[in-house]
């Protein structure tokens, strides 16, 4: 018998950080994006939106006998995978949270005093920690809450070993005389720097897929669209934040609301459009243009599952309308909106 569903109790973790310090609660909340702003979480949503679309009735478990007796088929949990995907974006969320404080923690002097060091690195952690509690506590059985809580697990550990690479001392090697200019050398602006983001965006698609039950193949090519989309839009930030372009810093970008990734967090949630005639071709490097490319190549096997689902009836056609058999989604369907924001320049279309 497969394990149903249950409701949980209401997550223990208080958005409002109502049990932080006045200035580690600041630091924090400022750190989260909302989450219609938040790239990483929307992928995770517009992850998991795909394989509802184009997974249902799939059940995926694989190995033992126990994984398929508790494994879980879109007919067991329809109709919540809504419910489901926001809990698990709202973990992403926070882990990119995390992300940001400690980039600027290693990157930056915005937290330059010792009081407000010590404070970010206190919320940096209270983040870290707020977003394994929020996976736990989505709706979900035990066995799946597992997966997703090792692969969070497993993100974190990629994390810290892409921010580890890249501190200013193991970039001087070793010599810390020379950490001022390693870290110039290494600031977020940095093409190189796509890593750490590049696996938090991995990460939120591999959650937002698992978290309702994406068959192997879609996950594999999620994570695929999620690391290339993502090392191509940190390069796009590189590109704008360079010296020869006059542009601000990356992170300055950010917090002013131009950065590349939020951009595409309002493609991929349906509030904007990337101009479909635009491939970014005019405006690109070659090497981001090959990372858009390889994005769009990750897409299309499930465009093809999604056009052979659709003749069978077993999934809603992915041509902009909204699914009627899978999740309701604003604007154009998942995977529509996942070509589109690879499409750059990002352009309103009015």
């Amino acid at each position: 018998m497969s394990e149903h569903l249950y409701p949980r109790e209401p997550t223990t973790f208080d958005r409002s950080f109502s049990g932080l310090s006045s200035t580690v609660r600041a630091i924090a909340s400022e750190a989260v994006l909302p989450r219609d702003r938040s790239f990483p979480a929307s992928l995770c949503t517009t992850a998991g939106e795909v394989a509802a679309t184009i997974d249902r009735g799939t059940n995926t478990a694989t190995g033992t006998d126990a994984d398929a007796d508790t494994a879980l088929t879109f007919d067991e949990h329809e109709g919540r995978a809504d419910e489901i995907l926001s809990s698990v974006a709202e973990a992403v969320a926070l882990l990119e949270g995390y992300v940001r404080l400690r980039h600027d923690l290693l990157y930056s002097d915005r937290y330059a005093d010792r009081e407000r060091r010590d404070a970010a690195v206190l919320a940096s952690d209270h983040l870290h920690a707020a977003a394994y509690a929020t996976i736990t506590d989505a709706p979900l059985p035990d066995r799946r809450s597992l997966e997703l809580y090792r692969q969070l697990a497993a993100g974190s550990s990629a994390l810290a070993a892409g921010f580890a690479a890249w501190t200013p001392t193991a970039l001087a090697g070793g010599d810390e005389t020379a950490d001022a200019e390693a870290a110039a050398r290494a600031q977020p602006s940095d093409g190189n720097f796509a890593q750490p983001r590049a696996v938090l965006t991995e990460t939120a698609a591999t959650l937002g897929a698992t978290a309702v039950g994406a068959a192997d193949d879609t996950r594999a090519a999620m994570d695929a669209y999620a690391r290339s989309l993502s090392t191509a839009l940190c390069r796009v930030t590189a590109s704008a934040s360079s010296p020869e372009s006059g542009s601000a810093d990356a992170s300055t970008a950010g917090r002013a609301g131009d950065d590349p990734r939020e951009t595409a967090a309002r493609v991929l949630s349906g509030r904007s459009d990337a101009s479909s005639s635009s491939d970014g071709a005019s405006v690109t490097t070659p090497g981001i243009a090959r990372h858009l490319e390889r994005a769009r190549d990750a897409l299309a096997p499930l465009v093809d599952r999604s056009e052979t689902a659709a003749a069978d009836g077993t999934a809603g056609d992915d041509d902009g309308a909204e699914n009627e058999t899978g999740p309701t989604t604003p604007g154009p369907a998942p995977l529509t909106r996942l070509e589109r924001a690879t499409r750059i320049p990002f352009e309103d279309e009015r």
